[in-house]
């Protein structure tokens, strides 16, 4: 039996969830597409390929419908010591890789309340929506307003791996 290839795997789970397919690069990352004879769900898919190029993910958000392929799945065979390394080592680089994003975006976010100013008691936006300027800053006409679990003397930091 000839085993088959990533793209026509991916091809049919496409199918199988009612996703249109399209050729998506292996980086582990949701790709999105359409939804299969929907002119309303545009976008409503995701395709993955995984970054080792041996399996991926199809999923139709608008009915819930989802479906895994891998090329090795049909031949039994089991990964060796090295390959599950390099898995391993894939997932700890892409780890890293996020909770550097995260520190990015953190810093940013840090440096924006740093650098702000307390929103005034009559700006338009906080009055409109009937809100008290209770821990809300202003920056360059931008309203900030502390989310959920922080306080004044909790200002975000960089996150920590």
């Amino acid at each position: 039996m000839k085993q088959q290839s990533i793209e026509d795997l991916a091809r049919e789970a496409c199918l199988s969830v009612g996703i249109e397919f399209k050729h998506v690069p292996s980086d582990g990352e949701f790709h999105t597409t359409n939804i299969s004879n929907d002119h309303k769900g545009k976008g409503a898919g995701r395709l993955k390929l995984f970054s080792d190029g041996l399996g991926g993910y199809a999923w139709n958000w608008k009915s819930g419908d989802r479906q895994s392929f891998f090329t090795n799945a049909q031949t039994g065979v089991s990964l060796s010591k090295e390959e599950k390394a390099r898995i391993e080592a894939e997932k700890a680089r892409r780890k890293a890789e996020l909770i550097s994003k995260q520190n990015k975006a953190a810093k940013k976010a840090h440096n924006l309340y740093v650098n702000s100013n307390p929103a005034p008691l009559d700006q338009p936006y906080l009055k409109k929506k009937r809100v008290k300027p209770y821990l809300t800053r202003q920056a360059n006409c931008v309203t900030l307003r502390i989310t959920k679990g922080l306080t004044s003397k909790n200002i975000p930091r960089p996150f920590r791996g």
